[in-house]
């Protein structure tokens, strides 16, 4: 038998297998590799591992995680029906410019709750060509366009041409019988806010809030206003209201104005199709202009009369009496003039 495992030993250094018959009639195999060998003999069964070579750990079993119950299946939500979007929605959560347009929807700017910027005279030509260039509303005020709009202020006697008509100065005056030249409201220039005081002509005019307050009451004057069905109005123009860096816009104004200083019209908010009046009035002895859509008296509009007969006006819009942001109107040229 040892003579038997001597000739198995001699086969270590070759991989292999190796067979021999030993005393008694034992059979034995060896099954060799340079790590490991096993032999068999008689039916039994041994195994011999090398130890030089590092046995491997054993392996955890991962555990079998449980399988996650399958959610029921939930029910679809209904879709709510669009509903139509008021007028004065417009307004009401516009985050307006603070440093010329240069963040669009910023939050308040460092400046405080009242803004105003100069804006010189090549400036608002600039930005009122984009506009012009980009308008795409001239379907509006004539046509088939009042019936689809039956909400809509008309005045007695005005052919579809005549809304988009504007007035100079000489005729502005002598139809509203000013009692002096234009006074041009200037905005960051002769009418500057700082803080929350009102500046005109360099000289401390009234408070922020006083300030909101005489155009709100301005405005009002013309709801109070007597205007029969037949009184006679003069066109202001057709407007483009822009703020900050914007070259087109969806919300138009058209303007009118009686002899007394009345004003009306219509407010267009393209995105809705929907047409609201104007009311408003224009302070004869200042040439202060202000008015409402509808009776929304916490979104006044308020500019100089003088700056509505130039192509670019400023304007202010006072949010309540805590709030005021500085946007501009574009006149926008009839249909077919400079289109």
């Amino acid at each position: 038998m040892f003579r038997t495992l001597a000739v198995a030993m001699s086969l270590f250094a070759t991989a292999g297998v190796a067979e021999a018959r030993g005393f008694g009639g034992f059979h034995y195999s060896y099954h060799y590799s340079p790590a490991h060998f096993s032999y068999h003999y008689g039916g039994g069964y041994g195994e011999h591992i090398d130890p030089l070579r590092p046995v491997s750990p054993v392996r955890p079993v991962t555990p079998v995680r449980p399988v996650r119950p399958v959610d029921p299946v939930r029910p679809l939500r209904p879709v709510d029906p669009v509903r139509p979007v008021p007028w004065n929605t417009a307004f009401d959560r516009v985050r307006f410019p603070t440093d010329l347009g240069l963040s669009h929807y910023s939050a308040l700017g460092a400046r405080g709750l009242h803004n105003t910027a100069y804006w010189s005279r090549d400036f608002m030509t600039s930005r009122g060509n984009y506009v012009r260039a980009n308008f795409g509303f001239y379907h509006c005020f004539h046509g088939d366009w009042f019936g689809l709009h039956p909400r809509c202020w008309r005045p007695f006697g005005w052919d579809d041409g005549f809304y988009w008509r504007w007035m100079n100065w000489a005729l502005f005056t002598d139809w509203c019988s000013f009692d002096r030249g234009p006074i041009y409201y200037n905005y960051g220039d002769n009418v500057l806010y700082l803080g929350d005081q009102v500046y005109e002509g360099g000289q401390q005019y009234a408070s922020a809030t006083q300030y909101a307050e005489q155009a709100a009451t301005l405005a009002a004057q013309g709801e109070n206003a007597d205007t029969p069905q037949q009184e006679q109005w003069k066109p202001l123009g057709v407007f483009a209201l822009v703020q900050g860096s914007e070259k087109n816009s969806n919300n138009l104004f058209q303007l009118a104005v009686n002899k007394a200083g009345v004003i009306r019209g219509n407010y267009y908010d393209g995105v809705q199709d929907s047409t609201t009046e104007i009311i408003g009035q224009i302070d004869k002895k200042t040439q202060r202009a202000a008015w409402t859509i509808g009776k929304k008296a916490d979104r006044v509009f308020d500019c100089g009369a003088a700056n509505l007969t130039q192509p670019e006006a400023p304007l202010l819009v006072h949010l309540g009496k805590d709030r005021t942001e500085q946007m501009l109107l574009v006149r926008i040229n009839p249909p077919g003039n400079g289109k």
